[in-house]
This record gives C-alpha cells, sequence and structure tokens, in this order.
C-alpha cells in the first residue's frame, strides 16, 4: 500500500520505498487523487480507503482532528527510530470516518561515494562556509557531516524554512551557492545566488527552477562547476 502512494511521488524516499516493493515482487495496486503536503508526507487513495504517509508533522496537522487507531504506539515507534538515527513515517489507512496506523516506514541515509573529497576541493576553491540543508533527522545528518566534513547542519525543515536558512546565509555570505535535487528543493534553489540542480536523480520541478543542472548524478562535478564559473567570467 506504501508503495502504491510513493509510486506518484518524486521524493528521494519515495523512490526508495517503491524500489524496495519492486525487489521483493511485491503487488503494488493503483493509487488515485494523490496529494502532498511539502516536507511533512503524502496521501492517495487506494481500493476503497485513503493511505496516508507522513511524519510526526504531518499527523499533528493534516491528521489532528482524526481519531487514529494505534496512533500513540505508532509515534512511540517512530521516536524509538529516530533516537536511532533513522528517518521515520507512519502509514495510516482512514476508511468510512475511521484510521487505522498499519505501521512504519524507516530510512537510514548513506554518505554518496566522493562526498567527502568533494568538500575538500570546494575549501580548495575558497569556499568559505558549507551548510547541509535537509527535512530528515537531525541526527542522521550530524552524523553524515561529520564524515563528510559539512560545517553545519540544518535538519527537520520544510521548503520555507530552507528558504529563510538560504536567505539568511545570503545576508551573511553574500554570495550562496545551492545544491539540491528534490521537489522541497526547488524554492531555496531560486533563493540562492546560484541554484544547481543534480540532474540525475533530479525532480522536473527542481531541474526547472536551477540556474545550472548537471546531466548525472556525480556530486564530484559540483567543484568543477565553480571552477569553469570563474574561468569564464
Amino acid at each position: 500500500l506504501a508503495a502504491s502512494v510513493q509510486a506518484r511521488s518524486e521524493h528521494h524516499l519515495a523512490r526508495a520505498t517503491v524500489s524496495e516493493a519492486e525487489a521483493r515482487a511485491l503487488d503494488v495496486p493503483d493509487a488515485r487523487r494523490f496529494q502532498s503536503e511539502a516536507g511533512k508526507g503524502v496521501r492517495a487513495d487506494v481500493d476503497d480507503g485513503t493511505i496516508h504517509i507522513g511524519n510526526r508533522s504531518y499527523v499533528e496537522t493534516v491528521l489532528e482532528d482524526a481519531a487514529i487507531e494505534g496512533l500513540d504506539p505508532g509515534l512511540d515507534r517512530l521516536r524509538t527510530l529516530e533516537a536511532e538515527g533513522k528517518t521515520s513515517v507512519l502509514v495510516a489507512r482512514e476508511h468510512a470516518g475511521n484510521a487505522t496506523v498499519l505501521g512504519w516506514l524507516a530510512f537510514t541515509d548513506t554518505v554518496r561515494p566522493g562526498a567527502a573529497e568533494m568538500i575538500e576541493d570546494l575549501r580548495s576553491l575558497g569556499v568559505e562556509h558549507i551548510v547541509m540543508l535537509t527535512g530528515d533527522n537531525e541526527r542522521v545528518a550530524q552524523q553524515i557531516a561529520d564524515e563528510v566534513g559539512i560545517d553545519e547542519v540544518q535538519a527537520e525543515l520544510l521548503p520555507e524554512e530552507k528558504v529563510a536558512t538560504i536567505e539568511d546565509l545570503v545576508e551573511r555570505y553574500e554570495n550562496v551557492a545551492m545544491v539540491g535535487d528534490g521537489v522541497n528543493d526547488a524554492p531555496a534553489l531560486a533563493t540562492g545566488t546560484l541554484g544547481i540542480a543534480m540532474g540525475g536523480a533530479g525532480t522536473d520541478v527542481a531541474l526547472e527552477t536551477a540556474d545550472v543542472v548537471l546531466m548525472g548524478d556525480d556530486i564530484g562535478k559540483i567543484p568543477y562547476v565553480l571552477g569553469l564559473g570563474r574561468r569564464t567570467r
């Protein structure tokens, strides 16, 4: 059921869900009336009910007026998974005015190959301050930042909070390049001095918003883009 809904989404966690369903050869029914709440979750009609997939913020806003069976144990499980460094969401089914927690999904981020080297290359070009902006779990984000040498982490951000952070960075540093690939990155890509979209894994809206699109998913090309831009000024 989760894969049915996530198949309509461009979010990277949605792609991971669908990929796992395909690997398990699961039967994935069609979903209808897909809706997304940026930075929170998604929902769609599957069979005779509505499937909700979202984080705690989604539950507290979109489902705040619903009586949800199994909600407290479900939220307790999310807190446990988040404490383990996993980005987690609840899956609930709504039918005939009643909602029930079906389970949860947990995701663990891994460092992309070459990420640490890319950070070093950026510093060699004179980049002063490198910040990670993410809507994902703060503990996971900080672990990855420490591993690759990122200076600052802003985690569990909604799209509008990413924009506000970019605006603050522009005030502090004047020139700010934003790199992203997801639908939730698009407003921030438009706000930075330079927006760079990763074309290999990028969503359509991110690719349309960015100033520069890398036609692939190799983050090692980011220092090359900055260096090329300097040479052509």
